[in-house]
């Protein structure tokens, strides 16, 4: 969680869908610098991109700049902004540098480029005569829709492309973008998390540092997507290739269970390990080629090749590709609590909070996020909605009864307040439909 400042975050209307984005400065500097801006989700907000990855432990953090003001983040998200601070540098030639060297208009025109006023196929919407003045309006006022940036009042932003990081301008981070110590403000954003990431152009799927090998995979399987398997293992060879797609697969970004609506609901997902991005999609379809079964004989893996099955990284893609298949309003909370049972979280609470994005509406409007409540409270919450979840034919009722009993000790333990004699509770609770 980021360390909170009060000067920094104005309070968000709760009836509105404003969100916040950041623009990540550029600079040569050790701090990052970023620029925090509003907008109203429904309306002209700009194209953005949002980030998917693990919070990691709460030390060490590092400090940045965020709209001039001190805040502390945890490293994993620091080493983020970091990678895309230096992707995000556009490539300069031979003779762009000499013009730019020589103080022409090469120079004036790397200058606003690095402002994100002008640039290739971009253009001044307004000028600063007839744009509106800086916002100064205190902290304490509660943003409404007078003081929401205009997105007609920047340059018009290229739509970021997930392969060319010299279009990526604005980002949606939660630990940045939403006032972590405002507990009303991350109930009205969590709530909005399907709008954030369903709208996002595209999701960012940090994976960390690139160790073990798994950043040469990812750059194989973005170079070979339409290449035969064996191919790839002949390239990087059988030991180090298993080595890899073992450390990739058990990577903890796979186990967080915000990266479940973060990776489900986003369009154009893409992982990034260190400097190197690949579309989910060819990580997808590798994986699925190994699950599937290519002959050990043409292909010289060992039979541990085939344990991916029992990796995190597996369970999400496997129920990924299964969740998409199911239609928008067969999707219940019995399912994703079943399907992602094992995913873990730094509050106990998200393991259901986190997971209701995935849901149609009016499934969870008796189960919406709100972290004024207990865990037990939470789990009372979930108990009531299972209950009432219909569609269960009669003559499948026993069963039924089984798995929502099953379900419902899971949660117990997950939220962290199991009790003694919970089996035959739920099981009376659950022993009738409608009763």
């Amino acid at each position: 969680m980021s360390s909170s400042n009060p000067t920094i975050y104005s309070p968000l209307a709760e009836d509105k869908q404003f969100i916040r984005l950041i623009e990540i400065l550029p600079s040569n500097s050790p701090i990052i610098s970023c620029k925090l801006k509003t907008f109203n989700l429904s309306y002209q907000c700009p194209p953005y991109i949002a980030l998917s990855y693990t919070w990691g432990p709460r030390d060490p953090t590092v400090k940045i700049n965020l709209n001039g003001e001190e805040l502390f983040i945890r490293e994993n998200l620091s080493l983020a902004l970091e990678i895309i601070r230096e992707k995000q540098k556009p490539t300069v030639t031979p003779f762009e540098k000499t013009r730019r060297e020589a103080g022409g208009l090469g120079g004036i025109t790397a200058s606003l480029e690095l402002l994100g006023v002008y640039g290739p196929k971009r253009r001044l919407i307004r000028s600063s005569l007839t744009s509106k003045p800086e916002d100064t309006t205190t902290p304490t006022k509660k943003v409404e829709d007078e003081d929401v940036d205009d997105y007609d009042n920047f340059a018009v932003v290229k739509k970021p492309s997930p392969t060319d990081s010299t279009t990526w301008r604005y980002f949606w981070i939660d630990a940045i973008c939403i006032d972590q110590s405002n507990v009303l403000e991350r109930n009205h954003q969590v709530k909005l998390m399907s709008l954030i990431y369903s709208h996002a152009t595209s999701v960012l799927s940090w994976l960390g540092a690139d160790i073990d090998d798994s950043d040469i995979l990812l750059r194989h399987m973005r170079n070979t997507a339409n290449l035969p398997t064996q191919i790839l293992v002949r390239q990087l060879g059988p030991q180090k290739l298993e080595d890899a797609v073992s450390a990739l697969a058990i990577r903890e970004y796979w186990e967080r269970v915000w990266i479940v609506q973060e990776i489900m609901l986003g369009t154009n997902v893409t992982l990034m390990c260190g400097q190197v991005c690949c579309p989910l999609q060819q990580v997808e379809e590798f994986f699925v080629a190994i699950r599937q079964g290519f002959s050990s004989k043409d292909c010289f893996l060992s039979d541990a090749i085939y344990d991916i099955v029992h990796t995190p990284a597996w369970q999400i893609i496997r129920n990924r590709i299964n969740w998409k298949a199911l239609k928008y309003e067969e999707r219940s909370l019995y399912q994703v609590l079943g399907w992602w049972k094992n995913q873990e979280c730094e509050d106990p609470r998200d393991k259901v909070f986190g997971l209701l994005a995935l849901l149609p509406d009016a499934v969870t409007q008796d189960l919406m996020p709100d972290y004024r409540k207990s865990a037990a409270q939470v789990r009372d919450d979930v108990m009531k909605h299972l209950k009432g979840e219909v569609g269960v034919p009669q003559a499948a009722w026993g069963y039924h009864v089984s798995k929502m009993v099953d379900i419902m000790i899971s949660v117990s333990e997950r939220l962290g307040v199991p009790f003694e004699g919970m089996r035959q509770h739920f099981e009376l609770v659950f022993s009738r439909p409608g009763s």
